[in-house]
């Protein structure tokens, strides 16, 4: 297979849909190149440009205890239920809290010519849109034309450079800077300076925002029509560059953003993409040497180059963190507000970054709950719920605020924290461990008081439900019940991670025997006659469970997996196989399934659930499409509704399928499908802060490097299936070449390192089948099978 195929979407036809667009972004300003032949359109949003009010209705009610909502409920008093919140439907039909629009740039450039030829390319490796076109006009003969654009890495200016063939350079159509119309803003204000022009926007009386662009080495000028901005380009030699930016009031507070934006567009030239193009490459060629895999299925393998480029593009430290729809959205009314949901949609974006070695893209995870929601949690928690520690909710606003009253579910906080604890799992950073610290254990009050001790001792957890699982009665009541399945995975993960804590960083003994009291008598996951899983206990909703939550002790949980006992994996494969079942075809959930498949060694299952979500639910730009749900706020025609996390979520499956570790065990090629004989990764993280890089051929793996970051032991199992023992040759410590090279970024996915071999040994396998061996800080350990 050719690089190509894994490193490049390429279209060969017009996008006229947004949503089917090339996507690109630098965490700050998210851009959408769709249209063509005839009208190429740029989308702009920018990460913080949000209307951040709460509608009322969808927030906490007030004069209403949670206790007393709940006590409502077991009432089923159905009418006094759905008074309280008979505002929340409506509010829900509204504009706010959601990501805004920043306004859009039309390039209309061939319009009234014959097209006959027409492609598009987005560049993986360079985050970098290309756009070829071919015409006939009937007087000026043959024209083409080209468009390349990308959005900077690291700078806030946006080059598009619109080139035409040698022999024939002439250039004319217009530009059109402009937003769509909405019942809830009004529209921008338009203006123009020399060959500068823009768009300003006041959201609600919070944000202001400038969008706009500059036209380099074109004839012609800007005209004001309203509220927007025209270019008429007269006919000219090119090349053409435009210089686009979107500045907001929290990039310039006190100060004009339309002149920040002028002063900014000012500072470049026509050379500029050339020297933008540099530090972008830079940056993503960094990027990409950071991991890297080869797989014998060709789309696989791009789609999780794809589900790491969306993180790319929409996570970066000291940016927001990417909502549902990441960093970008077309809508005024966008369905679900681009907001945070907190039943694993927002979760599941960041699963990947860990095993994929990009830790540094999940700090925007961390502030968004920590810093960013911690002081809306807090009240909540006081004031409605009447408990200590912090509450989160199901659906939440960019500073937290409940967007779901009707809900109201407090399990959210617990599922929230896995993300910290895999983060210390992976990286083991005593200075993260620390500041997480305070933050968990904060959170861990709201589940105490939330647990409740029964005559046996037994900690249940009471009231909760299993996320998104109505009553069947009532639409906007939950089926409250005791100990969901999933609550219960996760404050056992948020116990568990705070008794680690307490003990490596040395504090809070005291707290530590309570934390361990409750791990001790904490109610098991409850189970119907036959000992089946179930969502809660008392589940008689099951024609309704709109979420897998039975698997979350499997997957993420990790509570059970290829270490456990043959009856704990027969249990666990029974619910899996009963979830999937359910869920196959539900887009985002496949790729969960596919992760847990992979976790209990089920390698084909998994690899045939992402072949069946990229057939079903996918799009050419390798998007995931909720086709069943239509924009019904936004009133625009179109198909279904993007999210990322689905995107996101096939490059967790995939690292799943390579490499498992959640356990503490390293296994490598632990779930590849029997037709993949020749497979390799390079660089993948394990738990341990272990860098793995290893290769397969013809069904066999070869050779195991793994370079430890902290040092400590390290667990493997038995890489070679071989029941014999393993060579151990250890080389000194190492800097950048513990990463992937820049060459194996091609198809060699194998890391290389120094040769200076300072010890070989030949090793046993413990009584499990895992080969266990000390390792030192910067150390890398080559692992090949041992002698007869």
């Amino acid at each position: 297979m050719s690089t190509e195929q894994t490193t490049k979407i390429v279209l060969d036809h017009a996008t006229p849909q947004w949503v089917e667009g090339l996507p690109m972004g630098n965490g700050d300003i998210g851009m959408m190149l769709y249209g063509g032949p005839e009208q190429l359109t740029l989308a702009f949003n920018k990460s913080d440009v949000w209307d951040y009010r709460v509608a009322p209705g969808q927030g906490l009610p007030e004069g209403l205890t949670f206790d007393e909502m709940v006590a409502i409920a077991q009432r089923e008093d159905f009418e006094s239920y759905n008074r309280i919140f008979k505002n929340w439907l409506a509010a829900e039909n509204c504009s706010r809290p959601s990501m805004i629009s920043c306004g859009q740039l039309d390039l209309s450039l061939l319009a009234g010519e014959r097209v006959v030829q027409f492609s598009q390319e987005l560049d993986l490796a360079t985050a970098t849109a290309r756009v070829s076109s071919d015409s006939t006009e009937y007087r000026e003969g043959r024209q083409s034309l080209s468009v390349e654009t990308f959005v900077p890495a690291r700078q806030g200016v946006i080059p598009v450079t619109i080139a035409l063939s040698p022999d024939e350079r002439k250039l004319w159509g217009k530009l059109r800077l402009w937003r769509p119309q909405s019942l809830d803003y009004d529209q921008p204000t338009a203006w123009q300076a020399g060959d500068i022009a823009g768009l300003n926007m006041t959201i609600a009386n919070s944000v202001t925002f400038t969008l706009a662009v500059r036209v380099l080495g074109a004839r012609g000028g800007w005209s004001l029509a309203g509220d927007e901005a025209i270019f008429a380009i007269d006919v000219c030699t090119g090349p053409v560059v435009l210089l686009a930016t979107v500045v907001s009031s929290f990039d310039v507070p006190g100060q004009s953003t339309r002149e920040a934006a002028s002063d900014r567009l000012a500072s470049h030239d026509i050379r500029s993409p050339e020297r933008l193009a540099k530090t972008h490459r830079s940056w993503w060629g960094d990027f990409w040497s950071r991991s890297n895999i080869a797989l014998p299925d060709a789309r696989l393998e791009r789609h999780w180059r794809v589900g790491l480029y969306v993180l790319g593009c929409s996570s970066r430290p000291g940016r927001k963190a990417p909502g549902l729809q990441g960093i970008w959205n077309k809508y005024n009314r966008p369905t679900w507000h681009t907001d945070y949901h907190t039943d694993m949609n927002t979760q599941m974006i960041f699963w990947p970054l860990y095993a994929a070695n990009h830790l540094e893209l999940t700090e925007p995870y961390y502030r968004l709950f920590a810093v960013e929601m911690r002081d809306e949690a807090r009240r909540a928690a006081k004031e409605f719920f009447r408990r200590r520690g912090l509450y989160y909710p199901i659906a939440a606003g960019p500073h937290g605020h409940e967007l779901a009253a009707p809900w109201a579910w407090p399990g959210a906080g617990a599922w929230i924290a896995q993300g910290f604890r895999w983060h210390w799992l992976y990286s083991r950073d005593e200075e993260f461990l620390a500041q997480a610290y305070p933050f968990l254990k904060e959170l861990s009050l709201f589940y105490e008081d939330l647990l409740q001790k029964d005559e046996a001792g037994t900690y249940n957890l009471f009231p909760s439900y299993a996320p998104e699982m109505p009553d069947t009665r009532g639409y906007l009541m939950m089926a409250w019940g005791r100990n969901p399945t999933g609550d219960l995975a996760f404050v056992r993960i948020l116990f568990e991670g705070l008794v680690e804590a307490a003990e490596v960083l040395g504090v809070d003994e005291a707290d530590r025997r309570r934390w361990i009291a409750i791990l001790d008598h904490l109610a098991p996951c409850p189970t119907d006659a036959q000992g089946r899983l179930l969502d809660l206990e008392g589940d008689r909703w099951a024609a309704c469970r709109p979420m897998p939550v039975t698997m979350a002790p499997l997957y993420p949980g990790g509570q059970v997996g290829l270490g456990s006992s043959d009856a704990q994996r027969a249990t666990a494969e029974e619910i899996y196989r009963a979830v999937v079942t359910r869920f196959k075809g539900a887009g985002h959930l496949m790729t969960w399934c596919a992760a847990a498949a992979a976790h209990l060694g089920l390698g084909d299952e998994a690899a045939a659930l992402l072949t069946d979500y990229l057939d079903s639910t996918v799009l050419e730009n390798g998007l995931h499409l909720l086709r069943s749900v239509p924009h019904y706020r936004s009133g625009d025609v179109t198909s279904g509704v993007m999210q990322i996390e689905a995107t996101t979520a096939l490059a967790n499956a995939v690292n799943e399928m390579l490499l498992q570790s959640l356990d503490g065990v390293i296994r490598v090629f632990p779930a590849v499908p029997a037709n993949w004989g020749d497979v390799s990764f390079a660089a993948l993280r394990a738990t341990g802060a272990f860098l793995v890089s290893a290769r397969r051929c013809q069904g066999a793996t070869q050779r195991v490097c793994i370079v430890s970051e902290k040092g400590g032991p390290c667990t493997l199992a038995d890489p070679f299936g071989t029941g014999r023992a393993v060579l151990v040759s250890c080389a000194g410590e190492h800097g950048r070449d513990a990463h992937a090279t820049g060459e194996e970024h091609g198809r060699d996915a194998h890391a290389t390192h120094g040769r200076d071999a300072r010890a070989m040994v030949q090793l046993a396998a413990d009584a499990r089948g895992c080969f266990v061996f000390p390792t030192r800080p910067g150390a890398s350990y080559e692992l090949t099978p041992g002698r007869d």
